[in-house]
């Protein structure tokens, strides 16, 4: 339980309205609290360190779990500003000497553990230890826009490329709820078929998925491939799943009647975006997964969208694993039969 535990003792200090970044600075925990409406990914910031404001500006938009709206009780959220800004200490110190220290008691001690996923204030200390070491491994970050450079040698932009992977993996591991994938991978092992709605990098991506788990006896039929969407989305069955894939979240605006239409069908739908607005209104979806949002959106610097297209390709994978978990034997004996015909 130790991903994300930096940010879940955030929310219980200033609520989960706000959008929020945890990172170190100069081995030092800092906060990023955001507010107000994100463009091209980026928005108006306040930044943190050591529980006191140091500067504003522009950041990327990480944004809390839904859940909790309001803060936690006052007890509660002293004790999680006196974490963040002592984290390091407290990792060593005895439950009672945290209450005192924090000016709290023992059973707010506990309770906040508890309320941030943890079973208890050992299994506390190891989770903030865990979470703390996270990031201090990461604390290099690769700009997701321009991670290729002018002349760069082929040796750097391996390295560049690598780093990107492995971040854009990361930061949807810690930032994605299990829950949503698992909901995710129900509605598509359930479905007569999947019918995508992607366009551009994401089509393609998208049409990775659709190959998977053709291997194992789901099949993903593109809204987009012969050119006529009106006609693909009027021949869905209700036990069909709308399958809408897009980072900026604009193909869900510009095929609201595609997306109504299959609602009005009785079918289930599913979107993937890092717009945590479309995600916040997301009333119309039955599952909304939400990745990210460190990627401009457009730009003439902006080199390739490696880093959207990682997110997107994980948290595609991960259904696909889940559906495949889902029914183990049957997914393999599927897949078996569907390689032994291709011939591979």
């Amino acid at each position: 339980m130790g991903h994300r535990l930096v940010e879940r003792l955030v929310e219980s200090r200033v609520g989960a309205a706000h959008r929020l970044h945890a990172f170190l600075v100069h081995d030092t925990l800092a906060i990023i609290v955001t507010q107000g409406p994100p463009l091209l990914g980026r928005v108006q910031t306040e930044v943190i360190v050591a529980g006191r404001q140091v500067e504003q500006g522009t950041g990327f938009s990480f944004h809390a779990p839904r859940g909790t709206k309001n803060p936690s009780p006052v007890p509660e959220r002293k004790l999680a500003a006196y974490i963040l800004t002592h984290a390091d200490d407290v990792v060593r110190m005895r439950l009672a000497t945290l209450a005192e220290q924090s000016h709290t008691s023992n059973a707010t001690v506990v309770r906040l553990c508890k309320k941030v996923g943890s079973a208890g204030y050992s299994e506390f200390r190891v989770d903030l230890s865990q979470d703390m070491e996270r990031r201090r491994t990461n604390i290099s970050r690769i700009d997701v826009n321009a991670p290729v450079l002018e002349n760069q040698s082929a040796s750097v932009i391996m390295s560049s490329i690598a780093a990107l992977t492995r971040e854009a993996v990361e930061d949807c591991y810690a930032f994605v709820p299990h829950e949503v994938i698992e909901r995710a991978a129900e509605l598509v092992a359930q479905a007569h078929h999947v019918l995508t709605y992607a366009i551009g990098d994401t089509f393609l991506t998208t049409e990775g998925f659709a190959n998977l788990t053709a291997k194992i006896g789901v099949t993903c039929l593109s809204a987009h491939q012969n050119g006529d969407i009106v006609t693909a989305t009027n021949l869905a069955r209700p036990d069909d799943v709308g399958l809408f894939v897009t980072y900026s979240g604009r193909l869900v605006d510009n095929l609201a009647f595609q997306h109504n239409t299959l609602r009005r069908k009785g079918c289930k739908t599913i979107v993937i975006t890092a717009n945590d607005q479309l995600a916040t209104r997301a009333a119309g979806f039955d599952c909304a997964i939400v990745v990210p949002c460190r990627e401009s959106m457009g730009g003439p610097d902006k080199v390739a969208t490696f880093y959207s297209q990682t997110c997107i390709r994980y948290v595609l994978e991960c259904v696909y694993g889940t559906v495949f978990a889902r029914s183990y034997e049957k997914s393999r004996q599927h897949k078996t039969m569907a390689e032994r015909e291709l011939g591979q």
